[in-house]
């Protein structure tokens, strides 16, 4: 509802300062704490957790041991909305408004107090003229909205539940810090509260020790896994399409990788793999001495008179001829050929940077 103040037609006002306070008070509050409860992944009416507050400034942790915790709670502001309906913006209490508030702790929850304040009106008595709701800590659970800290930890930083708002869940985004999430799982907490890091559970895309390749429309859709595997065991290769670049359709893979799961950093060349080639080697000489001669025993020439002559010519009986023996040396030898190169691999990753991929997941 919108709330105007109009002049009376008769000049008259026929309203009082609580009427200006309370419209500036309500149309403020219901247009911030609108945006906030728009985009608050725990909006009031949901059941389950009251950790639905939001942290808009400060309330920064300065220090934790597994039995306390540091705040700095200047110039802290906090939403913290209702069980049903809107909620209000809240300040640190002056108690806690220190630059280094400890609490004997690591699970602390921020709640709500409100302080009266009372004035002496003409009558002479002491009446109630302002209530005044501030943001205080408790180290139990309160029965109403709340933003909880664990460890030093919350996730309910406007930064990350603005983020969480925006992001859809195919979205990968990439980050540095790690320190958020819990790296045997993937989970995130915190700031990354609501988001897994790309490992293949909670549905994201196993990124590990993976390059990420870019979307080609018309490319090939299929197969949809074009991975090479190398069994590191029987050093044998299990080709997929290798010359596909199944590049039209988001989440397919390719690429190499043993078969422990970890990928191929470097590569040892098969036969297969190997361009034609020579060896550049000379057959070298022949082994054993191939000299030898050819006797012929006996012939007739063609006046009839005998002969034994190895250089007789004209014979006339030549199945009389034969031609002895090889007086020494054999036909049979070898051609050496000396091996080249080594079991090393060649590199076959491009320039990289480790950086971690993440995905939103459901809450």
């Amino acid at each position: 509802m919108k709330r105007l103040l109009s002049p009376s037609p008769n000049g008259g006002l026929p309203y009082v300062n609580s009427d200006f306070n309370d419209i500036l008070q309500t149309e403020h509050i219901k247009a911030y704490a609108g945006h906030l409860n728009a985009i608050n992944d725990r909006p009031f009416g949901v059941g389950g957790s009251l950790d639905r507050g939001i942290v808009l400034q400060g309330c920064s942790v300065t220090a934790t041991t597994p039995t306390s915790t540091t705040f700095n709670f200047t110039d802290s502001l906090v939403y913290i909305p209702g069980l049903t309906g809107t909620g209000d913006f809240y300040e640190a209490s002056s108690a806690i408004a220190t630059s280094g508030y400890t609490v004997a702790s690591n699970l602390i929850y921020i709640t709500v107090t409100n302080t009266s304040e009372s004035r002496a009106f003409r009558s002479g008595a002491n009446q109630q003229v302002l209530v005044k709701g501030y943001f205080t800590v408790t180290t139990t659970a309160p029965a109403t909205p709340y933003i909880q800290f664990l460890n030093g930890k919350t996730r309910r930083n406007y930064k990350r539940v603005l983020k969480y708002a925006l992001a859809n869940t195919n979205d990968v985004m990439m980050t540095g810090n790690t320190s958020d999430f819990e790296l045997g799982s993937g989970i995130g907490d915190g700031d990354m509260y609501g988001f897994n890091l790309c490992n293949g559970s909670n549905s994201t895309y196993d990124l590990t020790g993976r390059f990420v390749i870019g979307f080609k429309n018309g490319a090939a859709t299929t197969p949809v896994d074009n991975t090479t595997i190398w069994d590191t065991t029987t050093s044998t290769q299990t080709y997929n399409s290798t010359d596909v670049m199944n590049y039209g359709a988001i989440g397919n893979k390719g690429g190499g990788r043993l078969t422990d799961g970890l990928y191929l950093p470097s590569k040892v060349l098969i036969i297969p793999e190997l361009p034609v080639h020579d060896h550049g080697s000379s057959t070298g000489g022949v082994v054993g001495d191939m000299n030898h001669a050819h006797e012929i025993t006996s012939g007739t020439n063609y006046n009839g008179s005998s002969v034994n002559s190895r250089t007789g010519r004209g014979f006339d009986n030549p199945s009389a001829m034969n031609t002895g023996s090889v007086n020494s040396g054999t036909l049979a030898h070898t051609h050496p050929i000396p091996s080249q190169g080594s079991f090393n691999g060649h590199e076959i990753r491009s320039p990289y940077l480790v950086l971690a991929y993440y995905q939103k997941i459901s809450v």
